[in-house]
């Protein structure tokens, strides 16, 4: 099935063929962008049924005024105002013209997942992300172990952006507290537990709102992880399952990275559903009586499965490693994180 077409019309074609060479590079985009710059040409291409979504600069709203009742008219086609805000058009949607590209790729995006129309009902507008990348195998990747200070997360950050070189990788913190937080902040945007939200309310929208919620670090496309650690305890088992299965199933990434912890509810459950776990050891008593508990657990609670598919990983030294995550690859465990990956993935 091809992909539904986003008009963006503006009079500034080089504005115009800009955005549009942006959005296009995102190969989960889940619309074909066409671009014109006269509102005529527009509204004859939403009268053939072309066009799913129409961003159209607010100086152009008076040009034709019969036109645009035609466009704003239409079922089937979500309206939205490319401008600063000034004029408004009925219910349309404001999108600030002068931001980032990644910005207005978001409200784009979250303008479709919270419209509602006949078109949505009948399939017209969201055909469930998963034709738009077309079929992949999703494999999921899961880090967790039950001892402390770890590099857990750090670990899990470089192989995901080291995978992400070659692969689309998409990396989830289920920590309560990851320090990953302060370098996916968007003045309070959504996180990961709001993802699950969007899950349970409207599972058809679910793509397209990943799609908004995804800040990419060092080349790694992920999702801020929860801010509030209750809000993190409160998601059932269940409900985890349900959302890998689902980005699993959705087409949009080669790896799924789960950086797991504790705090989660149905943890064994969690990793059962994983292709492969690194459990990171240390060699000192604490350690090793830790590990020891964790895994009798798993044999008593008959989650041998899971320590088949799981792979013991003791680190070696690593001089001071950066804060910033998007600096990781650039320290000395990276060397160590290349060397598993030829051992451990192939295509």
């Amino acid at each position: 099935m091809n992909r539904k077409i986003l008009a963006l019309c503006d009079k500034d074609n080089r504005y115009t063929c800009r955005l549009q060479e942006y959005l296009e590079e995102k190969e989960s985009f889940p619309f074909s962008v066409s671009v014109y710059s006269d509102i005529e040409s527009l509204s004859k291409d939403v009268k053939r049924g072309l066009i799913s979504g129409a961003l159209i600069n607010d100086g152009m709203l008076t040009d034709s005024h019969e036109e645009i009742e035609n466009i704003i008219n239409c079922e089937n086609v979500m309206l939205m105002i490319l401008g600063t805000g000034a004029l408004k058009w009925g219910r349309a949607p404001i999108i600030r013209k002068y931001r980032s590209g990644e910005t207005i790729r978001r409200e784009i995006l979250v303008c479709f997942s919270d419209y509602k129309s006949r078109s949505e009902k009948e399939g017209l507008i969201m055909d469930s992300s998963p034709s738009v990348a077309g079929h992949r195998e999703t494999k999921v990747i899961s880090a967790y172990t039950p001892i402390g200070r770890s590099l857990q997360s750090s670990f899990s950050i470089l192989l995901g952006q080291l995978l992400s070189k070659k692969y689309p990788v998409l990396y989830l913190s289920l920590e309560p507290f990851s320090y990953l937080h302060e370098y996916t902040d968007r003045d309070g945007g959504n996180d990961i537990t709001d993802l699950i939200y969007y899950m349970r309310s409207n599972h058809d929208r679910l793509i397209l709102r990943l799609e908004s919620m995804t800040e990419n670090i060092g080349g790694l496309d992920c999702i801020p992880p929860a801010r509030i650690f209750s809000d993190l305890q409160e998601v059932s088992g269940q409900d985890w399952v349900e959302l890998i299965k689902t980005l699993s199933d959705c087409g949009l990434y080669e790896y799924l990275i789960l950086d797991l912890s504790d705090a989660v509810n149905s943890l064994p459950d969690i990793l059962r559903e994983s292709h492969l776990i690194y459990t990171i050891t240390r060699p000192d008593t604490v350690a090793k009586s830790k590990l020891m508990v964790y895994e009798d657990s798993l044999k008593n609670m008959e989650y041998e499965d899971v320590m088949n598919k799981t792979r013991k990983l003791e680190f070696p030294f690593f001089k001071k490693l950066p804060s910033d995550p998007s600096s990781l690859i650039e320290s000395d465990m990276t060397g160590y994180v290349r060397e598993l990956i030829s051992e451990d993935f192939y295509d």
